[in-house]
């Protein structure tokens, strides 16, 4: 009954934990929108050719919004790390009430026939603005299909294979699986996918 409840407040805690990792996400984002538009992006110099400051900028309201995404991806990286301990945790255990509704991702709607093998890995990473954020996978998802591979050591040379074109990821999430589109590509972090992939045991 203890473990239950573990579980229970696990799964409750990530909740709101994701739905902080949203807010920042998309706090940053629209910082990144406004800094690209005024033409300094996040690391652009402030001065001109001849190292006076940029008259063209409000110097303050760049400085407080760089200022501001800097303490967003340290917020970030702490709650990451309070997700991926809650997350073995959490996914212990089915949730009580595998009944209910998902709220609205970006999926894909399934075939009538999804993959019929079991979950072989979990979501415990999901980077801001990466492919795997805007394919819609989320943290706590359960991988059944990558693609063609089958096994997490199928993964990496199937994503090599496969840059630059779509491919479909199966991933159970409560009890239903749902049918994601991804495209493996660079961008701003590290890797072609921007997710991290834990083996279950």
């Amino acid at each position: 009954m203890a473990a239950q409840m573990d579980c229970d407040d696990a799964r409750s805690q990530l909740k709101e934990l994701e739905r902080q990792r949203q807010a920042l996400e998309d706090e940053a984002a629209a910082i990144v929108s406004e800094l690209d538009g005024l033409g300094v992006g996040l690391k652009d110099a402030l001065v001109d050719a001849e190292g006076y400051p940029r008259a063209d900028l409000d110097l303050y309201r760049v400085r407080s919004q760089r200022g501001r995404h800097a303490t967003i991806r340290t917020d970030h990286k702490a709650l990451m790390k309070k997700i991926e301990a809650l997350l073995p945790i959490a996914l212990a255990a089915p949730p009580e009430d595998a009944r209910a509704t998902p709220p609205p991702s970006r999926s894909v709607k399934p075939p009538p026939a999804p993959p019929s093998n079991a979950p072989w890995c979990s979501i415990t990473e999901v980077r801001m603005s990466s492919p795997a954020a805007e394919a819609g996978l989320r943290l706590g998802d359960l991988v059944v299909a990558f693609g063609d591979a089958l096994a997490l050591d199928q993964v990496k040379p199937f994503v090599l294979g496969h840059v630059g074109r779509p491919f479909a990821v199966w991933v159970e999430r409560g009890n239903q699986r749902v049918k994601l589109e991804m495209t493996a590509r660079t961008w701003a972090g590290e890797g072609l996918l921007g997710c991290r992939l834990l083996p279950l045991q």
